[in-house]
């Protein structure tokens, strides 16, 4: 029979943010383990990478802060497993901090 190896996870959907005072709370579907257990997740805002939020591999969420009020911003989201990192997922629809 076939075997095939684990690896690190495969590209996930794009997250869906939720825009509140100065922070966004970004959720996303759960990637596929691909053979080793997901470690983490990080949420990285594309107009503004230093703006990044991570949670281990139960969650589901996280709330990017300290967000410019009126801003758009759109999310990435990535899954990591102890065999690498996945590529960028697309970017969400935008959400706008408020003050």
């Amino acid at each position: 029979s076939a075997v095939t190896p684990a690896g690190k996870p495969p590209q996930m959907s794009a997250p869906t943010g939720s825009a509140e005072k100065e922070k966004v709370k970004v959720s996303w579907a759960t990637a596929s383990a691909n053979g080793s257990p997901i470690t983490g997740y990080t949420v990285t805002a594309v107009e503004d990478p230093t703006k990044e939020c991570s949670t281990d591999g139960t969650k589901s969420n996280c709330t990017v802060r300290d967000l410019t009020a009126g801003t758009a911003y759109t999310f990435t989201v990535t899954a990591t497993n102890v065999l690498g990192t996945s590529v960028a997922s697309a970017a969400s629809a935008a959400s706008t901090p408020t003050n």
